[in-house]
């Protein structure tokens, strides 16, 4: 007897299975759900954040190694930023899993201990049908199976096809994000200089490197007049480094970061190691 025999039996409707499929889930809503009409039932307003709303999805994702992209984004409406928001938290929620199912499945290892390498095993499971990651699914799967039925013979082998199926998505998605980083900063970096008003930000690099070089705490007012005209890529890290420096008065440090955006814009300016 399946999960939909047992489900109906007990006195449900319907079942679906998860992976949730969005299309088997509307079929199953149009066939319980009565229609109403809709000029006698009020509709609830709803308080949109346009900032969530207005989310930028551009982001793409050709291939990830053991992952069905086009499965997984259709999954999501398309949404790019969900499925990237998917990704980190799965890498970030998986990284000890194998080693914890391991330690669980020792020759000492208790019914507790079985019973939570069980859920670990299904909880990969449930992710891995989220992603459309159908290898990583098929592995978790046939691994739970294995040590619900204590079949001890077959877990090292499970494991380690379930290790491997986990590893090639875990290192897709590490390549995915080097690879997002590495654009993002280089695009970054192009734009934001070609971006910078000169006229309005040497005045202030002027005023800065004098303040510097007299040790004056007026500098820090001088980086607080610059945030707004240096936005983004590398200027936001060498502001924040002259921002610490400044806190601890260290004058001297905040000379090398200062000097690096000067020279990234190509502004001469004369520090006086005063």
């Amino acid at each position: 007897i399946g999960d939909r025999e047992k489900s109906l039996a007990a006195g449900m409707n319907d079942h679906l299975s998860k992976p949730i499929n969005k299309k088997e889930l509307f079929e199953s809503l149009m066939r319980w759900v009565a229609p109403v009409d809709r000029n006698k039932v009020p509709i609830p307003l709803v308080n949109v954040n346009k900032t969530d709303a207005n989310i930028d999805d551009s982001a793409t994702f050709d291939h990830i190694p053991g992952i069905d992209v086009k499965t997984a984004l259709d999954n999501l409406d398309g949404n790019h930023k969900l499925f990237h928001t998917l990704l980190i938290e799965f890498e970030r929620s998986v990284v000890d899993i194998p080693d914890k199912i391991g330690r669980a499945l020792s020759k000492d290892s208790s019914d507790d201990d079985l019973k939570s390498a069980e859920i670990l095993a299904h909880s990969v499971k449930g992710m891995a049908g989220n992603m459309a990651a159908d290898g990583l699914f098929d592995a978790a799967r046939v691994l739970e199976q294995g040590i619900r039925e204590r079949d001890r013979e077959k877990w090292l082998d499970l494991l380690t096809k379930f290790e491997e199926k986990l590893e090639e998505i875990v290192t897709g998605i590490a390549a995915l994000k080097l690879g997002q980083t590495t654009d993002n900063r280089q695009k970054a970096e192009t734009t934001n200089v070609q971006n910078v008003d000169l006229d309005l930000v040497t005045p202030h690099l002027h005023k800065l490197s004098v303040l510097l070089g007299d040790n004056n705490v007026l500098a820090q007012g001088s980086v607080d007049n610059l945030k707004p005209l240096l936005v983004g890529g590398e200027f936001a890290e060498w502001l924040r480094q002259l921002e610490d420096s400044l806190d601890s008065f260290d004058f001297g440090g905040a000379m090398e970061p200062f000097l690096k955006i000067c020279n990234t814009l190509g502004v001469e300016v004369v520090c006086d190691d005063a």
